[in-house]
């Protein structure tokens, strides 16, 4: 056990990895929320009301869900969701469920040792690494040999890291403005890269391995990496530019909930917390 913590220790300083980040970017994400014009708040209750999303959440096997919000006013209505997403599956102890996220359009800044999608990839892996205290000892060693800004490595080794994982796992994997690699073309190879990558997880974990439930979200919508995607109908969720009124929040529907998540399978047999906002 010591060796394993050593190796982890390592690990986690060569990722730079500061954990005090998730918290932050969860709280800024639902700050203010409840002062979004009425018209925003339609806009949050359409995609919670989503047919997709709730089938994404009841999925008993690996899956995946592109969510373009199509806002044209606001960021805020896209990770709000999430964050509010987030927080259910957190709030459900469970040694049999991890939580991972990261919100792209909260580290934009030059000056951000997060940005990019080698801070994506590097916050992915360190949260792992955080929850699930059995990984290979050897693999972990390989991580302070990867160099800085190889997208492509750790790739692989948040691959390598999630296939280690027993088959009574559930890992949502929740990620915030992934479209956020599409402005400019910047970082849009390595978003691609990044997307195909955590795609192909979704595929091969239904083969074996833990359930992989994967989740993207675009504050408006996507042109490039929604396509990467396994089916471009099938896992993409379109909001449209209008939707039905809500009435706005009130205490009454975030407590109603918006579905639950099941991972009752031959994989996992465990119950169903309610997914409440």
């Amino acid at each position: 056990m010591l060796e394993y913590l050593r190796a982890r220790d390592k690990a986690l300083k060569a990722l730079d990895y500061d954990s005090s980040i998730v918290a932050h970017d969860l709280a800024t994400s639902v700050e203010e929320v409840w002062r979004l014009p009425r018209v925003d708040q339609d806009r949050i209750f359409a995609i919670i009301n989503s047919t997709k999303l709730k089938s994404w959440m009841m999925a008993a096997h690996s899956s995946a869900l592109f969510i373009n919000c199509n806002s044209s006013s606001s960021e805020k209505i896209s990770s709000f969701t999430l964050a509010k997403l987030i927080e259910s599956v957190v709030s459900y102890e469970s040694d049999h469920t991890i939580a991972l996220s990261f919100f792209c359009g909260a580290h934009r800044s030059r000056e951000d040792p997060d940005r990019g999608v080698f801070g994506l990839m590097r916050s992915l892996i360190s949260q792992l690494l955080i929850t699930y205290p059995e990984f290979d000892v050897q693999t972990l060693g390989q991580i302070p040999h990867i160099q800085p800004g190889d997208v492509n490595a750790l790739c692989q080794m948040f691959y390598r890291l999630v296939h280690q994982l027993p088959s009574d796992i559930v890992v949502f994997c929740i990620i915030d403005s992934i479209t956020t690699f599409e402005i400019g073309n910047l970082h849009l190879d390595e978003g691609s890269l990044a997307v195909s990558q955590l795609v192909q997880i979704v595929q091969q974990t239904n083969k074996y391995s833990c359930v992989f439930k994967l989740l993207f979200s675009s504050p408006r919508n996507s042109q490039k990496l929604y396509k990467l995607m396994p089916s471009r109908t099938g896992d993409v969720v379109w909001i449209p530019i209008r939707v039905p009124p809500s009435g706005g929040f009130t205490s009454a529907k975030w407590q109603a909930g918006v579905g639950f998540y099941d991972t009752s399978s031959s994989k996992s047999q465990k119950p169903s917390p309610l997914i409440e906002l």
